[in-house]
């Protein structure tokens, strides 16, 4: 019973973690780039509804066991990696048009009537 309870503790901690970093994701990025990292979020968010029981009074979600606390868990951080995944493209992405206007700011357009 006690190994049980330290499983779900060690899991519960694991699950706060990845929850603090899903709304932590993308929040560096300009708000036009986190515009188009929210239709994933909001499907991970849809995802993340299906994949728990949720009980209607207390909205806690309940796991009647370990392993299917674990499945969870695991299903949970594949979807977000996915999501981090998405966000470093972005803000590659976001660096790379930054570079390019910077660099636009840098042509004197006078001097190089050809451009």
């Amino acid at each position: 019973m006690f190994e049980d309870g330290m499983k779900f503790y060690k899991k519960g901690i694991a699950l706060k973690q990845l929850a603090n970093f899903f709304t932590q994701t993308g929040t560096s990025l300009s708000p036009q780039f986190q515009e188009i990292l929210e239709p994933l979020r909001q499907k991970i968010q849809i995802q993340v509804e299906s994949l728990v029981q949720m009980q209607e009074a207390t909205q806690t979600i309940i796991f009647k066991d370990p392993s299917q606390q674990e499945s969870f868990f695991f299903s949970l951080k594949e979807m977000i990696m996915d999501l981090k995944n998405q966000a470093m493209k972005l803000k590659n992405h976001q660096r790379v048009v930054s570079e390019k206007i910077i660099n636009l700011f840098g042509i004197d357009i006078l001097k190089n009537k050809a451009i």
